[in-house]
């Protein structure tokens, strides 16, 4: 009783310089290059342009941009913005609460995901989406490389808004993103909205699980307006889910998709066949809306059964 409470170490003399600087990430196609700092007793991260691009007008705006959505966004689930400064040797810099933790895409590398840390993982994203989707901000590059999870609590922060958009901004307005995960209307030229970041969602989640394809498929669906309306309603459903072995689903699905195809094409042709010596004319090609509609059917039938 009475024992005073120590450091059982040496202390480490703090630093408010920005001396030391590590690299942590450098974009082999991109203008960003990432540094870890320690100022002030903190970790911090600074995003800088690479050399070639911090005169360019076009890239120092699109940073300041970045700057001015991030310092807008308060939430738990979002690496904070701190500050943007002229830094010697490395020229303007965002500078960001440094995240201690790995990347979705390397969380899932290790091997399977509990079920129950899965759901906790994609929840969280979807209320961080509810979130920005609130005050107007749309990501416009969701994959699962700018998405973290800590390594304590196993908590998703949301990281990269380089490519992000709001309704205030007037510059930078072009289509963004990265292809393997921007929706349909992206890839097209459209304006990115909140349906453009559920379906980068739920290709994310068709990527990395098969416990929710029911929920993936409606995520990207081809049209928007097809889509679950938020990210809330997404959260819903995956708190409704059930699971069951994902790989069944995902073969049930295949399955289902098939039979409804082939059965729908018996249904419109079957009548119409005739002999060898006699050879029909070729089918009309597929309505694409007509299979739009088919695989909304599969999707919401399996997602129900799901749920069931």
């Amino acid at each position: 009783m009475g024992e005073p409470s120590i450091f059982l170490t040496e202390p480490e003399n703090a630093t408010t310089s920005t001396s030391g600087r590590e690299c942590i990430y450098r974009s082999e196609s991109g203008p960003s290059v990432l540094y870890r700092v320690s100022r002030e007793g903190k970790f911090r991260v600074l995003k800088a342009l690479k050399e070639k691009y911090r005169d360019d007008p076009f890239y120092r705006g699109l940073l300041r941009k970045e700057f001015e959505i991030g310092w807008e966004l308060d939430h738990t689930g979002i690496c904070k913005t701190l500050d943007f400064r002229e830094v010697e040797e490395l020229g303007p810099c965002i500078e960001m609460e440094w995240v201690d933790g790995c990347t979705l895409e390397e969380l899932y590398a290790r091997g399977p995901v509990d079920r129950d840390l899965e759901r906790q993982l994609f929840t969280e994203l979807c209320d961080i989406l509810s979130y920005i989707h609130r005050k107007q901000v749309f990501h416009r590059d969701l994959k699962p490389e700018n998405i973290l999870v800590t390594h304590k609590g196993s908590h998703i922060k949301l990281i990269d808004f380089g490519l992000s958009d709001t309704d205030t901004h007037a510059t930078h307005k072009e289509s963004a993103g990265t292809v393997v995960y921007a929706a349909p209307e992206v890839l097209r030229g459209d304006p990115a909205d909140a349906r453009s970041d559920i379906y980068s969602l739920g290709r994310i989640l068709f990527e990395v699980s098969d416990r929710y394809t029911g929920i993936a498929l409606r995520c990207m669906e081809q049209r928007p307006e097809k889509r679950y309306a938020s990210a809330d309603e997404v959260r819903e459903a995956l708190l409704r889910h059930k699971s069951r072995k994902g790989l069944w689903w995902t073969l049930a699905a295949l399955v289902l998709v098939a039979s409804v195809l082939v059965g729908g094409w018996l249904f419109e042709h079957g009548g119409k066949f005739k002999r060898a010596e006699e050879p029909a004319a070729a089918p009309a090609p597929a309505n694409p809306e007509e299979i739009d509609d088919i695989f909304e059917e599969v999707s919401r039938q399996i997602l129900d059964a799901q749920e069931r």
